[in-house]
């Protein structure tokens, strides 16, 4: 009736307005109520997050809930705003590490310690300078190196990502997306990106392959992750050293210099296909697909915590 006496203008200005102030008051508490709800039920996800095992049943039904509202809104609750691609990001990340200032001294002693000016002339001396220098570069492997890559340090970006792309029920549910060289996107375990960037950076260094498949093993057992079934890998996870590999082949065929043209070209469906599949628990928000990058070279620096003297 009202709309019919509206297109028959028997209504005048006034009552128009005060229809059309009720109807914006009616939808604008309409879409209160339903950021309340979003959040009421974003609360009791993540409530029953840190409840009790007998509590499985209610985290499951919360979480449904969770997504089921997304999917009636049309858009997540912020995974339309996040990038999950880190395809074009990554090529950043790696040229900060390489370029940074605290791996200067590394780089350096690491170009000496291969000396070979006096190698003909006089080996006696060539020897001790070689020990000295190698001496240095070991001292900033257990120093700055580290420090910077892993034990929560500034670069062990995976700390980062597995809070920033976290989509399910694990603490560890995170994934990421990288996209090959044909065009192909596939989601990936959150700290495949860590590898891939600690493999280059470690390859600029000097140092070896076989030290950093050594240490991967050595913090595998120190977090008490190893599996006896990786003994024949030095007890490193196999999917972490395809993740290296890859790094260490990116800065050593491209001699260090890794535009983002490089690092697509290197991303073949084979190299791809050898990285971790996201964790069981993951639900991609999405279908893989490229994304433009927006993250700073130093987007998912982990924030360094203050030290005991």
């Amino acid at each position: 009736e009202t709309a019919a006496r509206i297109e028959s203008q028997e209504m005048t200005d006034l009552e128009k307005l005060a229809i059309y102030q009720q109807t914006s008051g009616y939808i604008a508490r309409q879409e209160r109520l339903a950021e309340w709800q979003k959040g009421q039920v974003y609360k009791d996800f993540r409530a029953s997050e840190t409840g009790s095992a007998a509590d499985e049943w209610l985290k499951d039904q919360a979480y449904n809930d969770f997504r089921a509202r997304e999917s009636a809104d049309g858009a997540g609750w912020g995974d339309e705003d996040i990038q999950y691609d880190l395809t074009g990001w990554m090529p950043l990340a790696i040229n900060r590490n390489i370029a940074s200032p605290e791996l200067a001294d590394m780089e350096y002693y690491d170009d000496r310690r291969h000396l070979k000016l006096y190698d003909l002339i006089a080996p006696v001396i060539t020897a001790p300078i070689r020990s000295v220098f190698s001496g240095l570069w070991v001292s900033e492997l257990f120093g700055d190196f580290l420090s910077l890559n892993t034990g929560g340090g500034r670069w062990d970006i995976k700390l980062e990502m597995q809070d920033k792309f976290r989509n399910g029920m694990g603490d560890k549910d995170a994934a990421h997306i990288l996209c090959s060289n044909s065009g192909t996107c596939a989601w990936v375990d959150y700290s495949t990106a860590g590898n891939v960037l600690y493999g280059a950076t470690a390859a600029d260094v000097g140092i070896p392959r076989w030290m950093s498949k050594l240490a991967g093993g050595l913090l595998e057992i120190r977090d008490g992750t190893a599996k006896w079934e990786n003994w024949w890998n030095a007890f490193e996870d196999p999917y972490d050293t395809s993740a290296v590999n890859f790094g260490y082949d990116l800065y050593e065929n491209t001699e260090g210099v890794i535009t983002e043209e490089a690092f697509r070209d290197a991303l073949t469906d084979e190299v791809l296909n050898s990285l971790q599949s996201p964790p069981g628990g993951f639900k991609p928000p999405f279908e893989a697909q490229p994304q433009i990058n927006h993250y700073p070279a130093d987007g998912f620096d982990h924030p360094e915590t203050e030290k005991n003297p």
